[in-house]
């Protein structure tokens, strides 16, 4: 069973949701790892992280069979992500999960056609975050379009907010153009 995205989507994903994972000194496994999940027949390649304030999600395309849900720690997603950086952004790369004898021996197996990494992958299960969302979305409460802010030094960053608020993800929230509160509906249109 394996999954195929281009080196450039991969990267992409990791560059974006590593900012987002707890650090690597977190007590909770779970968020101090990118979560990743593909399924092709339902829209592609997913990752997710968190740090239990602000969350990362993203999505690519993806083709193959679908990937079990994967948690790659943070330090080995900055090693995948550094080594992914030599390949060219249209290779494909090959993921898929090996089995250990344990589970904290799994491995996930990412092949392009200049070189072949196995990673450790972590244990536990990432929290579910699409409860969160739905909440969110049914408290009227959207997320612009897009995904990250340019920094000074030409690197995309993530944009961060606080907890607490009437934010939904990692993006102020607003409400739908419709039901702004700051003026009233004109007759115009």
């Amino acid at each position: 069973m394996t999954t195929t995205v281009t080196v450039g989507d991969l990267h992409k994903v990791l560059d974006i949701l590593i900012p987002f994972t707890a650090s690597d000194s977190y007590e909770a496994p779970t968020l101090a790892a990118v979560h990743i999940e593909a399924a092709p027949c339902r829209g592609g390649l997913v990752g997710q992280a968190t740090d239990r304030y602000v969350v990362g999600h993203m999505r690519v395309n993806a083709t193959g069979d679908d990937l079990a849900p994967t948690l790659v720690p943070r330090r080995w997603a900055k090693v995948l992500r550094r080594a992914l950086s030599a390949v060219p952004e249209n290779t494909l790369a090959t993921l898929r999960q090996i089995p250990g004898r344990t589970r904290s021996e799994n491995r996930l197996e990412v092949s392009t056609e200049p070189l072949t990494i196995s990673i450790q992958i972590g244990t536990g299960t990432f929290p579910d975050l699409s409860k969160a969302f739905k909440a969110a979305a049914a408290d009227g409460l959207t997320a612009p379009w897009g995904s990250t802010r340019p920094s000074s030094a030409g690197s995309a960053e993530p944009a961060r907010t606080s907890s607490g608020s009437r934010r939904a993800g990692p993006f102020p929230a607003r409400r739908p153009r419709s039901e702004s509160r700051s003026a009233p509906r004109s007759s115009a249109w």
